[in-house]
């Protein structure tokens, strides 16, 4: 029965969205536009090379060499075999989904059982500091530094979240003899592939979610929810609006009043986040 009701509830809101991207066809239009730039200029110049490299890392075996030197934060403190420890290193540099396609990745190949890739992925789940610093850092308040210290506030929650999840697990062996390397170029063109799989899911999520922003705003339903959200918090209008909209996707933090430094912890509490959007290209 409630399976049914779920069932009955989605295709609503399927035919309802349908519906509204007729009545807004322009605007929406419009939003595809905007978000496919947002794709070309920031995500695929950021992201693709670093989703090339790390998937060559994990088909290469090259992850069990760069774990080497953490092998005892690995076990003593994450609990993890240690040469899993890669992924929280590159996913913390590269970026939201990056973490999870080297799981899902080591997973598919018989390289992590699914017990252990699901509690890494509570803790390697980050924006890159790249990421943070450009959008927080320097365009909100024109500080390198401040970046930092939201990235470093970020990263040591995840640090704390990977130490209680490996408390009271056994200590993992040493790491056996590495695997062997094959640094080939078919698994670097497989690798070329695979990056361009994943930017491609990326970027096709980002636009479909720039139809449900633009529905939200042209129907009323986001200002109505910014306005309460607004007189809950006692934001100003225009920064609870963006903050909603961040929560949707996370770009949108851009929107947030620039300079203003009694938001640096909503700036980090959205950025901990990712939004709607990134946990959708993390399920995927």
């Amino acid at each position: 029965m409630r399976s049914k009701f779920k069932n009955f509830i989605a295709g609503v809101l399927t035919v309802f969205y349908m519906v509204l991207l007729v009545v807004f066809v322009g605007d929406v239009g419009e939003a595809v536009l905007k978000s496919l730039r947002v794709c070309f200029e920031v995500m695929i110049p950021s992201l693709y090379a670093f989703m090339i490299a790390s998937g060559f890392v994990v088909s290469s075996n090259l992850y069990t060499v760069l774990s080497k030197p953490f092998g005892l934060v690995s076990r003593y403190i994450f609990r993890i075999p240690p040469e899993y420890f890669s992924v929280f290193l590159i996913g913390s540099i590269g970026g939201y989904p990056v973490g999870a396609k080297l799981l899902s990745e080591l997973y598919d190949n018989g390289k992590i059982d699914k017990d252990t890739a699901e509690r890494m992925l509570s803790y390697c789940y980050l924006a890159g500091p790249a990421f943070i610093c450009g959008i927080a850092g320097i365009k909100l308040f024109s500080s390198v530094k401040i970046g930092l210290i939201i990235f470093a506030s970020i990263i040591s929650s995840n640090l704390i979240i990977a130490a209680v999840s490996g408390s009271g697990r056994p200590i993992p062996p040493r790491s056996a003899a590495a695997a062997k390397l094959d640094m080939s170029a078919e698994k670097l063109i497989s690798s070329v592939y695979g990056g361009a799989k994943g930017m491609f899911s990326i970027c096709a999520i980002i636009v479909f979610f720039s139809t449900i922003i633009c529905i939200l705003d042209k129907s009323g339903a986001l200002i109505f929810i910014s306005q309460k959200v607004s007189d809950l918090t006692g934001m100003k209008y225009s920064d609870a609006n963006a903050a909603v909209r961040a929560v949707i996707e996370i770009s949108n933090i851009s929107s947030l009043s620039r300079g203003d430094r009694s938001l640096i912890p909503l700036a980090a509490s959205l950025l901990s986040f990712g939004g709607i959007c990134v946990l959708m290209q993390v399920r995927g």
